[in-house]
Formats: structure tokens, C-alpha cells, sequence
């Protein structure tokens, strides 16, 4: 029996493991850096690789005090092994978003059964938010993979392993609700040992992000034991007798007394805490600090903490619903399901069904991430990625109760589901080659509407699946069609778009016109990061006319000028007349064409030009 069941878990892990590695893998690093996070991020950790420091964030020449240098640390590893490319600079979210799915399918073993731990996983691993934020070099992989491993640490020191049982020992009316396959974990005391680690993880986590790393999962963990606290005195006040309205209005309201939650607070060791998290994070706070005359820290909490939760910056702003519906499209394509995954869980909960603590957890977890968020002025997608696990851990509970008795859900249910996922499909493969059409190809490009086809076979062989009682087969092919549609939209689709990205041949002139000597260069109404990690040197960005003019007055022959072409319409009667358009390149999703402006060496010139040149003024040249 120890056999089988140690088979099956290592089953489930390659399963795991293989589809998401799949989908965070596929032609990683066949697509260039895309602006702005991306580039950014890895131009900085370029700039420190090359300056041999491991401490100071620096881009384009520049202190950077955008994000702590735990990212950048991991991209410095990857550049030494691989050199300074996509790959390098993406491996190290891929394996934290690995590293993620794997604790998200030992949380649900833990917590429910080996059935929802091995969903959570698939969930998990083959969903479109996270599958981009795996596949990109931004720090949401790693802060994921820390407050996740911390969540991991106190649900391990905290429940004690659920007992397993056969599908068949379990009541139809338990695997409806998710129940799936096992009995009540037992919840006890949180030990001190599982508090330290997590805090370690967390202190990790602040090297990653900053505080948020920190705060929101310690505030995940303090909601999730008031919660129970107030629901537990709840269900003994009603199973001691009857109650007035208003003593059960005053048991509901007692969920926020601050008494409540002092209590809890102080059971989460806050001294401990903070011991832990300076001991990891501190030394690098401190010495970042000092190095810079503490500037560093001023623009990382002052601004990149503070300004960006009060206020939109950057034009990344949006309504208070904002993260539900982010949510909902980047759980696709098992938010078809979320639904009655949402009526699952609330209904567990509320009658203190099997696993409800288990299910309290995951609410708690999702609703402080979302919850805070929405409150910031900026907002983005990424920003709520830590919630995707429990999400998926909700998500996985129902699909492991459909599995288990398919015949207790109701088939409206799934039947929605399937039309949604075909509807999205059907959608997909005739907007996206509409789409490449009008930003890119200016032709007809049928072909990748083909991408969506998974989606479409999977709508239709899962409804039949579904109607035929066959509830784990109609999921198994949910998720071979969202392998499938991932890999081929962020593997070959975004291949195809970054057929149209112009930094690459535009570094590369850059790089010839400069022969070596890092001439000066500057842009003027237009700067991407990515030009400046291909070109491998810093460029300085301008902003009025006159600063042009006195730069190519002053500057040496090479020098060279980054703008769109009607900034230089603009700017023609200011320079110099041997200063022309060296090359021209499309702008990537921008109407004008971008132009390299310099002075054409010598060797390139036509001989009338040469001595034209040489003698009087040359006329203006395109």
C-alpha cells in the first residue's frame, strides 16, 4: 500500500511538473525582451553583471530604485551560465513558477486530498495569468513562489494530514461540495518552528518586492484565524440554543473587534517576525543604503511603495472591480468554472462542511490580495499574482468534487462552462489573425487563428465527455487544451509578433555606427529599455529641441540621435547639415516610423557627397 501510494504521488508530481513546465518553457527564449518591465528589469541586472555589483541597482548608467535584487540576482546567475540573452534573463521566473506549482499541489494534499492537490497543480500551472508571469523576467514569479512556500510552512505546522480515503467511502453529498476524498484535517496550534521558517521565506520575499511581501501574507494568515475564531463561536452560540437577532448580530460583529484580532496577531509571534525579517532582508537594506547615501531607499519605499498604492502612476490605474475581472481572464481557461467554485466554497464554509477551514484559508488568502490592491491607486495584472494559488486550490475543489460524484452537480454547471470555452475559442481564432492583420502584417494571416483550435476541440470533446458522466475525462481534456493553446499563443503566436520588434536590427547599427568606442547617444520624445539592453550601452534621454542641436554641436563625429520622424522634421533645422538619417525602422504598434540620426562616416559616402562635404555647405539631406 506504502508502494502504491508513494507511486502515485510521484505520478502526480511528473504530471504536474510536465504540463506546467511545458507552458512555462516552450520557445522561451525565442522571443525578444518585451518593454517595458521586461527590458528594464534585465538591463538592470545586465549593468550590474557587467559592474561586478550585487548590490546597487543601476539602469541606463543610473541608480534604479525600483525593485529589491533578488530578481536580479537570479538573471546575474543566468547570464554567467547562459550568457546575457532572453533565456538567461527568464529561466529564473520559470523555475519559480514551477517551484510554485508544486507547493500549490502540496498545499492541497495537505489540506484536502491527493485529487485536489494534483488539480491545483494542473490549475495552476496551465492558466494564462500565470503562465505569462512565469514566462517573464519580472519579479511576480519569485514574490509567488516565497509567499507561497510560507503559506506552505504554516498550513504544514498548523493542519495535520488529512486521512485518505477511497472515492467510494465518500458521501456523494460531501464530493459535490469539493469535499473530494478525504476526512477532516485536523487543525491545531501553529508550531513555532513553522512560524520561523515562513518567516525566513518572507524575508526572502521582502528581497523580491519589499514589505507587501510580508505584510499581505502575515495578513492572509491573521484573517484566516480570526475568521475561524468568530465562525467557531458562531456555530457554538446556534448549537447551545436558540438566539435573538441581536445576540447573533453582535457574534458577527465581533469578527472585527480589535480584541479579536490583537489575539491573533500575537499568536503570529510579531517579535519573531520582525527578528526574522530584518536577519535575511535587513543586511542588504542596510548596505544599499549606505552605499547610496540613502537615496535608494528613499525612491524605493517613497516613491515605488507609498506614491504607486496612493496614487496612479505610469497610467496604470483602473476601477475598484479591476482585479475581478483580472482575475477571471487570468484563471482562463478554468475560470469557466469559477462559478460554482464560488458557490462551493461559500456554501462549505457556511455549514462547516468537510475541509471548510481548509476552504476559510484559501478565501482569506485570495480576498487579502485582491482586497488591498483594489484599494491602490496603480494598478496591474501582475500585482495579485501570489492569489493564484489559492485560487486554483478553489478552483481544483470543485473540479475534484465534479470527478467524484458527477451526478450530484448540477449539469448546467459544466454545460456553461463548455459554451463559454467555445465561445472564447471561436472568438480567439477569428480575432487574432484579424489582429495581426491590422497591427502588423497588413495582410491576411488566417493561419494563426489555428492557435485557438485546442480550445474549440476541447469545448467540444469535454461537453461530451461531461453528458456521458465522464467528469475526469472531460477535465484531463480541459487541460490538454489549455497545454496546447498556451504553448502555441506564448510559445509560436508571440514569436510571430516579435517578428515585428525593431530593437534587435536597430541595436545592431547602433552598435556598428559606434565601432566599438561607445559613442554618445541620445533619444529625444522616445526611449524603449529593450534598445538599450541590445545596443549594451546607456542612452541618454533629452527633452527640448535646443538640448539636440547642442549635443551634435559638441559631440564627436559618431555621435547618435534615437527619435521618431516627426520629432526630426522638427529637429532638421537645428543640426548640423552632414547629420542625416542613417536608418529607418517601423515603430513597434506605432503609427510613425522610428529613425537613427548621426553623421554618415566617411568610407559610406557617395563621392559627390565627400566633396560636396568637403567644400561648401551641403544641402539637407533625408
Amino acid at each position: 500500500m506504502q508502494g502504491f501510494l508513494r507511486s502515485q504521488v510521484l505520478r502526480d508530481a511528473a504530471l504536474v511538473t510536465l504540463a506546467a513546465g511545458c507552458v512555462f518553457l516552450f520557445h522561451l527564449g525565442a522571443v525578444r525582451l518585451w518593454d517595458m518591465d521586461e527590458a528594464i528589469f534585465s538591463e538592470t541586472a545586465r549593468e550590474m553583471f557587467e559592474r561586478g555589483d550585487a548590490v546597487v541597482p543601476w539602469f541606463n548608467g543610473t541608480l534604479f530604485t525600483h525593485k529589491p535584487p533578488w530578481m536580479y540576482w537570479g538573471m546575474m546567475l543566468g547570464y554567467r551560465l547562459l550568457g546575457c540573452n532572453e533565456l538567461a534573463a527568464r529561466l529564473g521566473s520559470a523555475l519559480a513558477g514551477l517551484g510554485t506549482v508544486l507547493l500549490t499541489w502540496a498545499i492541497g494534499r495537505r489540506l484536502f486530498s491527493p485529487r485536489v492537490g494534483f488539480w491545483a497543480g494542473i490549475v495552476l500551472g496551465c492558466c494564462l495569468q500565470f503562465a505569462v508571469i512565469a514566462r517573464a523576467a519580472t519579479p511576480d514569479a519569485w514574490l509567488s513562489l516565497f509567499t507561497t512556500l510560507a503559506m506552505w510552512l504554516l498550513v504544514r505546522g498548523t493542519f495535520a494530514r488529512a486521512t485518505e480515503a477511497t472515492p467510494d467511502e465518500t458521501a456523494p453529498s460531501e464530493a459535490a461540495s469539493g469535499a473530494s476524498a478525504s476526512s477532516e484535517p485536523v487543525i491545531g496550534r501553529t508550531s513555532l518552528g513553522a512560524y520561523a521558517l515562513a518567516y525566513v521565506a518572507l524575508g526572502v520575499g521582502i528581497l523580491v518586492k519589499g514589505p507587501v511581501a510580508i505584510v499581505l501574507p502575515v495578513g492572509v494568515w491573521a484573517s484566516f484565524l480570526v475568521s475561524q475564531g468568530a465562525l467557531c463561536d458562531l456555530a457554538a452560540g446556534q448549537a447551545g440554543g436558540s438566539a435573538s437577532t441581536g445576540r447573533r448580530w453582535s457574534r458577527w460583529l465581533a469578527f472585527a473587534s480589535p480584541g479579536r484580532w490583537l489575539r491573533a496577531g500575537l499568536a503570529m509571534r510579531p517579535a519573531l517576525a520582525v527578528v526574522v525579517a530584518l536577519a535575511v532582508a535587513g543586511p542588504w537594506y542596510l548596505v544599499v543604503g549606505l552605499r547610496t547615501d540613502w537615496e535608494w531607499l528613499i525612491g524605493f519605499f517613497g516613491v515605488h511603495n507609498f506614491g504607486r498604492f496612493l496614487q496612479p502612476m505610469e497610467n496604470h490605474g483602473g476601477p475598484a472591480y479591476y482585479y475581478l475581472v483580472a482575475l477571471l481572464a487570468g484563471l482562463f481557461p478554468w475560470s469557466i468554472f469559477l462559478s460554482p467554485t464560488c458557490a462551493g466554497a461559500w456554501r462549505r464554509v457556511a455549514t462547516r462542511a468537510v475541509g471548510w477551514q481548509g476552504d476559510l484559508l484559501l478565501v482569506c488568502w485570495v480576498g487579502v490580495w485582491v482586497g488591498f490592491f483594489s484599494l491602490a491607486g496603480t494598478k496591474l495584472p501582475s500585482y495579485i499574482a501570489p492569489a493564484y494559488p489559492a485560487a486554483a486550490l478553489l478552483t481544483a475543489r470543485w473540479i475534484a468534487g465534479w470527478i467524484e460524484a458527477p451526478a450530484s452537480v448540477a449539469r448546467g454547471w459544466p454545460r456553461s462552462g463548455f459554451a463559454v470555452l467555445g465561445t472564447v475559442g471561436l472568438v480567439t481564432a477569428i480575432g487574432l489573425p484579424l489582429a495581426i492583420e491590422h497591427f502588423f502584417s497588413h495582410a491576411p494571416e488566417y493561419r494563426w487563428g489555428l492557435l485557438a483550435a485546442p480550445l474549440i476541440v476541447a469545448a467540444v470533446a469535454g461537453w461530451i465527455a461531461s453528458e456521458r458522466g465522464e467528469a475526469g475525462r472531460a477535465a484531463a481534456i480541459v487541460a490538454i487544451g489549455a497545454v496546447l493553446f498556451l504553448c502555441g499563443v506564448l510559445g509560436l503566436g508571440a514569436a510571430r509578433v516579435d517578428d515585428y520588434q525593431y530593437t534587435v536590427p536597430l541595436a545592431a547599427r547602433i552598435r556598428a555606427e559606434s565601432a566599438g568606442d561607445q559613442s554618445p547617444i541620445i533619444s529625444y520624445r522616445y526611449m524603449r529599455p529593450s534598445l538599450i539592453f541590445y545596443a549594451r550601452q546607456p542612452i541618454v534621454e533629452v527633452g527640448a529641441l535646443r538640448d539636440v542641436a547642442d549635443f551634435f554641436a559638441h559631440s564627436p563625429g559618431s555621435a547618435l540621435l534615437v527619435t521618431p520622424a516627426p520629432e526630426f522634421e522638427q529637429l532638421r533645422p537645428l543640426l548640423p547639415p552632414d547629420v542625416e538619417t542613417l536608418e529607418t525602422h517601423p515603430a513597434f504598434l506605432k503609427g510613425d516610423p522610428l529613425l537613427l540620426v548621426g553623421r554618415r562616416r566617411a568610407a559610406e559616402r557617395p563621392p559627390t557627397e565627400n566633396a560636396s562635404a568637403s567644400g561648401t555647405d551641403a544641402a539637407p539631406r533625408r
